[in-house]
């Protein structure tokens, strides 16, 4: 059997290290790369889903908002919900458009 010297146990142990230290440099760089690259996208992304709330929030109210107008009552738990998209549609996406208008016209009828 062959003799190992404390010099190629410090040279393995030095390649290690640096096999190691280049592998996570390569691994940062790659991540940094594709977050920088997959951004735009999320972006828009996120826009879209956002467009699809505000849409889904305006269908909603203008539903309840029908249902009202013909003289049904909405219930209890119906009317909570409605308050809170109305709430979400004004606060969050910060909309002022013709819901709220016709907010504003059923609150002044007594209607909600």
């Amino acid at each position: 059997m062959e003799n190992i010297t404390l010099g190629q146990i410090s040279a393995a142990v030095l390649f290690l290290v640096a096999l190691l230290g280049g592998l996570i440099a390569l691994f940062k760089y790659l991540k940094n790369w594709l977050k920088d690259m997959l951004k735009e996208e999320f972006v828009e992304m996120r826009a879209d889903i956002n467009e699809i709330g505000v849409s889904n929030c305006k269908n909603f109210l203008v539903s309840c908002f029908a249902k009202i107008e013909k003289g049904d009552q909405l219930d209890e738990t119906e009317l909570e919900r409605f308050y809170e998209e109305y709430d979400v549609y004004t606060n969050k996406y910060h909309k002022n458009s013709y819901i709220h208008s016709k907010y504003e016209k059923l609150m002044k009828e007594g209607k909600l």
